[in-house]
């Protein structure tokens, strides 16, 4: 019989399969052949207990066990093991267990010092002490108790009390008292040994402290050469335009970046609003955002310093319509527009720039990223609901802007709920029957009556009135420019696909544009099996392509693969050994204060079994990790697809809290210290958007492995990597398990 063992389990296998034999052995000689030394005719069989051993390997090891150099061997064992003064009496009790049954009768206890469970691990059952030399060192380890207390003792580090009562220093391979897994380190919180450097790691620290005294001098002369080069360029523009511009242009490689991040580019067009230029930014084969971008920046710099200065809404003193000295110069395009005068509000948004009727927009000022933070309210302003994101609304040219694929209509605004204040609350506009309350609505844009949204301390319900003066010709400047942007059509998602393309992953793209366009979503539920609670999750077009393509993913697409999951946990009887938490409720962004995240982690580990351990993605901003949480041992294993270190921040106190919540909740004393184990084994990633899909990796081996020894796996610094094909198997079970379930 053979057995197929991965190379990064072999190491432990076989120290697993060599303790075992040697276990064997020894239960064989001291319990069927040395009670038999002296009646050899019962010694001539293998013992019915066994009755696979065969009779020749029987008479084998009868001789080994029987033969004189054994017997010299095991005798010079039991003498040593005669000068043992101080032997224990917890049979395979071990030390963790014992500490567990002392703290259930000193439940008044913060925590247990090593040298008490020393001493009661010398008891026998009925709480004697073996022998006259433990009675002496109890006596002795009291006295120190006192002495401590008193101040006449200073207990530091390793020096502590049971050492202090022995007379003899710490081994450096186990902490007495405390069990053969505990590492001094751990316990006694020394700080590690820094290993010799290598050469290598010399020439690094070499090149980085260089790297730290140059990187300063050339930034600045870099920055110098190149205002130098600037002024050269402005200095030609403003002869060849004869200066007909307040602001010049800068050049192609330099940007500037305004105070709400908006970035103004040159992108080598001498006239922004003819057709010519439209065609020449807009037959690039850049991304979408990129095109948009360009084409609002060129306008941007051509428009000169009114803009820059305030570029969302017209104000007051700036920029409206032409004088009348523009309407002898412009013709009747120019009469046309000075003749609307009262009736124009300039906007400049991320989607360009307009010419909007005063009576068809409104809006508040918002931020440089095209939304605001606002109040939610239903019934009254009083009444606020939840917090939000207010995204911008306007009406041009008679069109009307559709949300799920329904008019948001003038009098609504299109919000997204960043934080909950009364989940159960029925929002507005339900979305079918999917979407019906506060709580669902996470996640997804949603209409809301603009009467009951307050920015600041006021109702949005108000309009920006139209400037009466601005700068010659910059309205007819707007309503061309305005034109070329509206006409331009956003490009398609579009994913590649090559011959060897999954066909799975085929399906689900192909149903995706055909069911997700015009902004519609599929909506699932949450289970409560698995997430310990249920809530609605909205997956859109953009999500189902990033798993098509391989880009970065989302939280609900994390979730919906965590359901295909707990499928396989519940088909194997695996509940009570694993779990998984809701995602928006610990990530690092619209899922409350670091407490309000502690008690929502603490709520979830309610009721968690022995050594049932919760799989917790999370989302750091930008990058996804794992963190897997033992509650009931207090200890959490942490992966990151970059191998960084385990950072003392935000994260580690969420965790930490919540687990002395639901422990305080229990009536348990906490350890010490929350022990973090920072898993560096684990593969990294290879890409700078695959973060996602390597923590959905490492769940689905750690589910799939009954004896969870993924710690073992995982715990040293390792070459593992996955293949291509191991990453493209979490997109392929993402995309038959969604057309399975979720696909109409």
């Amino acid at each position: 019989m053979a057995f197929t063992i991965p190379p990064s389990a072999k190491k432990m296998v076989l120290r697993s399969a060599c303790q075992k034999w040697r276990e064997f052995k020894c239960r064989l000689t001291t319990h069927y052949i040395l009670p038999y030394l002296d009646q050899p005719e019962l010694l001539a069989y293998p013992p019915a207990d066994y009755s696979f051993i065969e009779k020749s390997h029987w008479d084998i090891f009868v001789a080994d066990r029987t033969s004189k150099e054994f017997m010299k061997i095991h005798d010079d064992q039991v003498e040593k093991r005669m000068l043992s003064l101080y032997p224990h009496r917890m049979s395979r009790k071990g030390y963790a267990n014992l500490e567990n049954e002392w703290f259930e009768s000193h439940p008044e206890a913060e925590e247990v010092d090593r040298s008490d469970t020393w001493l009661e691990a010398r008891k026998d059952k009925k709480g004697n002490f073996i022998n006259d030399a433990v009675v002496k060192k109890a006596e002795e380890i009291e006295k120190l108790k006192e002495d401590v207390k008193e101040g006449k003792v200073v207990v530091e580090g390793v020096n502590d009390i049971l050492t202090m009562a022995l007379g003899k220093p710490e081994h450096g391979g186990r902490v007495r008292g405390q069990g053969t897994h505990v590492k001094q380190s751990v316990y006694f919180d020394l700080p590690r040994q820094k290993k010799a450097r290598t050469m290598d790691e010399r020439i690094q620290e070499g090149v980085q402290k260089f790297m730290a005294v140059e990187t300063p001098r050339i930034i600045k002369e870099r920055d110098a050469f190149w205002a130098a080069e600037i002024q050269k360029i402005r200095a030609e523009l403003s002869l060849t335009r004869g200066g007909c511009h307040d602001s010049p242009k800068p050049t192609l490689q330099q940007a500037s970046c305004h105070s709400n991040g908006a970035v103004v580019r040159d992108v080598g067009v001498s006239d922004p609003n003819t057709p010519e230029t439209a065609k020449k930014i807009f037959s690039t084969e850049e991304d979408r955002a990129v095109n948009k971008v360009k084409m609002i920046d060129t306008i941007f710099v051509d428009f000169g310093e009114e803009f820059q200065n305030n570029n969302k809404v017209a104000s007051e003193d700036d920029y409206m319509v032409a004088d009348q000295d523009d309407k002898k110069v412009g013709g009747d395009d120019d009469k046309k527009v000075d003749g609307e005068d009262d009736k124009k509000v300039a906007v400049m948004d991320d989607n360009g720039v307009h010419v909007v009727e005063k009576n068809e927009f409104e809006k508040v000022k918002v931020d440089g990223s095209g939304s605001s933070d606002c109040k939610l309210a239903i019934g009254s302003l009083s009444n606020i609901v939840a917090f939000a994101k207010m995204h911008e609304v306007h009406v041009l040219d008679g069109r009307e802007q559709t949300i799920h694929g329904v008019k948001l209509g003038e009098a609504n605004a299109r919000v997204s709920i960043t934080q909950v204040i009364q989940g159960n609350a029925k929002i507005p506009f339900p979305i079918g029957d999917e979407i019906v309350s506060v709580q669902e609505a996470m996640g997804t844009f949603i209409a809301w009556p603009k009467d009951l949204i307050t920015v600041g301390n006021n109702s949005l319900n108000q309009v920006f009135s139209a400037p009466k003066r601005a700068k010659k010709g910059l309205a007819k400047k707007i309503k061309k420019s305005s034109k070329l942007i509206d006409e331009y059509v956003e490009p398609e998602l579009v994913v590649d696909m090559g011959p060897n393309y999954p066909s799975a992953l085929n399906r689900l793209w192909t149903w995706a544009k055909d069911s997700l366009s015009d902004g519609r979503t599929i909506s699932f539920q949450l289970s409560k099996e698995a997430f310990g609670l249920t809530r609605k999750q909205s997956i859109f077009l953009s999500d189902i392509h990033a798993v098509c393509s391989g880009g970065e993913m989302a939280g609900s697409v994390i979730c919906l693969y965590i359901h295909f999951l707990n499928d396989y946990v519940k088909k194997n009887k695996m509940s009570s050994m694993i779990s998984f938490v809701d995602l928006c409720t610990i990530g690092a962004t619209g899922c409350g204060t670091a407490t309000q995240r502690s008690h929502a982690l603490a709520a979830r580990f309610k009721g968690a079994r022995k050594g049932e351990h919760f799989l917790m993605p999370y989302n750091d901003v930008n990058h996804w990790t794992l963190s897997v949480v033992n509650p009931d041992a207090e200890i959490v294993y942490y992966m990151d697809p970059l191998k960084r270190r385990i950072a003392n921040g935000e994260w580690v106190d969420v965790v930490d809290n919540a687990i002395k919540l639901y422990k305080e909740d229990l009536n348990k004393v906490v350890k010490k210290k929350i022990l973090w184990e920072n898993m560096a084994g684990v593969p990294v990633q290879t890409g700078t958007k695959d973060c996602g899909l390597f923590v959905m990796r490492y769940m689905k081996e750690i589910v799939h492995d009954k004896e969870l020894e993924f710690v073992t796996k995982w715990m040293r610094r390792s070459k593992l990597v996955y293949t291509a094909d191991e990453i493209n198997e979490i997109r392929i079970d993402f995309a038959k398990y969604f057309m399975k379930r979720h696909a109409t």
